[in-house]
């Protein structure tokens, strides 16, 4: 691996996990928050669980291609998902299309509403 290779990648020793250096990269991709909030009739958390190996499986998908940068379920206060919250990238907004029109929590009715906000990750 090259130095620039090397540089494109942080080292987070307090989470223990990689996290990307977007001020080093040469490849400028725009960022977004996603957040889907679930439905919440009846049977939205068994849908949610049956469909969420799916989900997985595109997020997944995302990393591997370096789209993803983080993403989790938010909670109820009985510690019950209610919604999901990601951070994304993409190069273009069409791509950013793409990914919502392919995916199985949009597509398969688990999030009711999605809010996508175009952010940028703070450099500290």
């Amino acid at each position: 691996m090259d130095l620039n290779s090397r540089s494109e990648f942080l080292f987070n020793k307090r989470l223990f996990l990689p996290t990307f250096n977007f001020l080093n990269s040469t490849n400028f991709m725009t960022q977004y928050l996603v957040t889907g909030t679930d439905y919440t009739s009846e049977g939205a958390l068994d849908n949610r669980m049956a469909v969420r190996p799916q989900h997985l499986e595109m997020a997944k998908k995302l990393k591997a291609s370096g789209n993803f940068i983080m993403g989790g379920a938010f909670l109820d206060e009985q510690g019950v998902m209610r919604g999901s919250s990601l951070v994304l990238q993409f190069e273009t907004k069409e791509e950013l299309q793409k990914w919502m029109d392919e995916e199985p929590y949009i597509l398969q009715k688990v999030w009711e509403t999605v809010d996508v906000k175009t952010y940028k990750i703070a450099q500290i």
